[in-house]
């Protein structure tokens, strides 16, 4: 089941403006797999995005959450579901269509209940995260040859462990520059992204949070990290202040 979210911004706003409903909303899945994405009428969904469907997030702002069950598409709050079966991995869908007159939107996977009877959905869903985390395309695949298949921590080059983590959260492919990102173990990506392991944007040192301290990543504070050859890969010292601010993404 594919989930994202969407808010009142542009270039949702934009889009309307220019386009009322007469646009399409591209929902990618999968990237290890081609087919794995809806092209849909922005008409067909676009009663289900009114006030009374938002939800406040954590961070206080308001947004619509749509999840796509089954090829059901569903807006909180929304009612019915709306079947989109018909637009998924259709290629022949975008030949059409004006670049300016579409949303894109990275959807996230989640985790069906557990069935202990289902062995093969299970291991199609662990292969799946696997390819949704290392198949990060040309972003993973440029920290790679930066860091020499190396992680920038502990220096492993075991390329299968191997991820690219994004400095600043992802917001689209213009966030996927290698500057914007850290080619890291998959326990270190997933600590990186809970703020749990820092990098200190002055001395590209290794920052531990405290809670971490009496355990073997406690190790590695202090501890400077591998930085590409060529001083233009290097992370950016900016994007790691932001990033290490109070109430930061």
């Amino acid at each position: 089941m594919l989930q994202f979210d969407l808010e009142r911004a542009a270039p949702l706003d934009q889009l309307k403006s220019k386009h009322g409903d007469a646009f399409r909303l591209i929902v990618h899945g999968d990237p290890g797999a081609a087919l794995d994405f809806y092209v849909i009428p922005f008409a067909r969904v676009a009663h289900m995005f009114v006030e009374s469907t938002m939800v406040r997030g954590a961070d206080g702002r308001r947004r619509w959450i749509a999840t796509i069950p089954e090829h059901m598409f569903h807006v909180n709050h929304a009612a019915p579901n709306i079947d989109v079966s018909q637009y998924y991995g259709r290629s022949a869908l975008l030949d059409s269509i004006d670049p300016a007159s579409v949303l894109r939107m990275e959807g996230e996977e989640l985790v069906e209940p557990f069935d202990p009877t289902d062995d093969r959905d299970a291991r199609r869903r662990v292969l799946s995260s696997l390819v949704r985390r290392q198949g990060q395309g040309p972003f993973r695949r440029e920290l790679l040859r930066a860091y020499q298949n190396r992680c920038a921590i502990t220096g492993w080059a075991v390329a299968d462990v191997l991820e690219a983590a994004h400095i600043l959260p992802y917001r689209g492919e213009h966030t996927n520059h290698v500057s914007n990102g850290l080619l890291l173990r998959s326990d270190l990506h997933a600590l990186f992204d809970l703020h749990l392991i820092e990098i200190n944007p002055e001395t590209y040192t290794v920052v531990i949070h405290p809670t971490l301290a009496d355990t073997p990543y406690g190790e590695m504070h202090g501890r400077e990290i591998r930085l590409p050859e060529d001083a233009t890969l290097r992370p950016s010292s900016e994007y790691l202040r932001l990033r290490s601010k109070p109430g930061s993404p």
